[in-house]
């Protein structure tokens, strides 16, 4: 009788199961956040009537609320804006027959003092108002961040209202919105799971705030008192609104753990990268961009994308970055006259340990200087831990860009996985910095776990190596002693 021996056996049972493990997380990494189904959005870049979807009506404005180009949007030059204890917008969409409803959007809140707050409610009727999130003094760091919460099926109408809502005292106490999504998520989806609107008992409405995770500070504003803007929006009489007749729920923003301009954005795919400041092999990457252009303090240093790879052989990274041109455009979009040609530097900060912190001693600092010259670029690489020490030389003086007779707008790099520290396959963070005071992306970072790379093959060939090299070790022996 054939069989094979306990141990050996124990053995494949627990390879089977590790190389099962490896497979669903590729799954996990490369299928997030790609079922949503878009029912409604706003960017607020085309005035009070834009958006696409299945929007009912206009938004609607009183008192001191406006579209404004002030106070740095999310993305775009235009955001929502509420000032003082008048401020008030709400717009009605069509969620008939949706399940599994989400509400997103990116705020920031800025100057409330004690005792200021302005709120998001719902209704599904304009009459009947749930308080979902309350902004109070604690949350104005003038930082944008994103809030999603997860909307009871059994209350959604053919115009279901959201409206923001200010009570504060003064025009620099100021609410913004940006990037408002109404989004019908996939139940198979693996996200974040907020915590979802409550229909039966009531609550009062002090909703309570969790932190999200800590951004990058963005400029210091002007004030808006002193420079008001007149933009024409028709101011209708205010009404009154009836008492609550719907629970006030305690609700959670979850945190975007993924790059902020785009939640589809895929994994780096692995590419046959060389380093010789040509940049053909880039194409078909994908990459994050920028927008918009003059963020920077100077042109030089205004980032425009970032693409991102790992080498066929999984031992090394390759970045790209490019600059906008000199007039604020990228290179050549509308001329070959905007070229860049002053220094900069560029620092890639890498969380090797995934955890939102950038500060850790495993933690990783890429430092690329990158000189176009007239002719021939001078690019240096070099790498330290995040804490400090020396800076361990990977390049030096390498022809890795354009020249500024090639526009010098476009740089290329690599770091081997061991260089950094970093085993190949381990999730990491990343945010990219000018010399010049920008960031890509301007709010969280972007996570990502080079292992899915590896695909079903390569992990089915790992399973049949192990189950040869057991069998031939253990195994082996007792089919022949059989």
């Amino acid at each position: 009788m054939l069989s094979l021996h306990l141990r050996a056996h124990r053995a494949l049972v627990i390879l089977a199961i590790i190389a099962l493990a490896f497979f669903l997380s590729a799954q996990f990494d490369t299928g997030l956040a790609l079922a949503d189904s878009v029912i409604a959005e706003d960017d607020f870049e085309d005035g009070d009537d834009g958006g696409t979807g299945l929007w009912e009506e206009d938004w609607e404005f009183e008192g001191d609320a406006d579209i404004s180009k002030k106070g740095g949007p999310h993305s775009g030059k235009r955001h929502l804006r509420l000032r003082r204890d008048t401020g008030r917008a709400e717009r009605p969409a069509d969620l008939r027959g949706e399940t599994n409803v989400h509400l997103r959007f990116w705020a920031k809140a800025d100057s409330f003092e004690e005792g200021e707050s302005a709120r998001v409610e719902i209704s599904p009727d304009g009459d009947d108002w749930t308080v979902l999130f309350t902004w109070t003094e604690d949350d104005a760091d003038e930082q944008y961040r994103f809030h999603d919460f997860e909307i009871a099926d059994g209350i959604l109408t053919e115009e279901f209202f959201v409206a923001f809502d200010a009570d504060m005292s003064g025009g620099n106490d100021r609410l913004y919105i940006d990037d408002l999504q109404w989004v019908a998520v996939d139940v198979a989806e693996p996200e974040p799971t907020p915590t979802p609107i409550p229909t039966q008992t009531p609550a009062p409405p002090t909703p309570t705030p969790t932190a999200s995770p800590e951004p990058t500070a963005t400029p210091t504003e002007v004030p808006e008192e002193e420079e008001e803007e007149q933009e024409a929006t028709p101011t209708p009489t205010p009404t009154s609104v009836p008492p609550l007749a719907l629970p006030t729920p305690t609700p959670t923003p979850v945190p975007l753990l993924l790059p902020t301009p785009d939640p589809d954005f895929p994994p780096a795919p692995e590419a046959d990268i060389k380093l010789d400041g040509e940049f053909k092999d880039w194409e078909g990457i994908p990459n994050l961009v920028d927008v918009p252009s003059g963020d920077a303090t100077r042109p030089e240093g205004d980032l425009y994308r970032m693409f991102w790879a790992n080498d066929v052989n999984g031992t090394t990274i390759f970045w790209q970055i490019e600059r906008y041109g000199s007039d604020g455009l990228p290179f050549g979009e509308l001329d070959l006259t905007n070229e860049q040609t002053k220094k900069v530097k560029y620092t890639v900060f890498i969380d090797a340990n995934n955890n939102g912190d950038f500060d850790d001693n495993i933690d990783r600092h890429v430092r690329v200087s990158y000189d176009p010259g007239p002719s021939d670029s001078k690019v240096t690489v070099d790498v330290r831990p995040a804490q400090g020490g020396n800076w361990e030389n990977i390049a030096k003086n390498q022809d890795y860009g354009d020249s500024a007779g090639e526009g010098g707008h476009r740089v290329e790099f690599a770091v081997s996985w061991s260089d950094l520290g970093i085993s190949f396959g381990q999730p990491i963070r990343m945010i990219v910095e000018s010399d010049r005071d920008d960031r890509l992306p301007n709010t969280g970072d972007i996570q990502w776990s080079p292992a899915s790379i590896l695909g079903l093959p390569v992990l089915i060939v790992l399973f049949l190596a192990g189950v040869i090299v057991i069998w031939w070790f253990k195994g082996r022996h007792v089919w022949q002693s059989g």
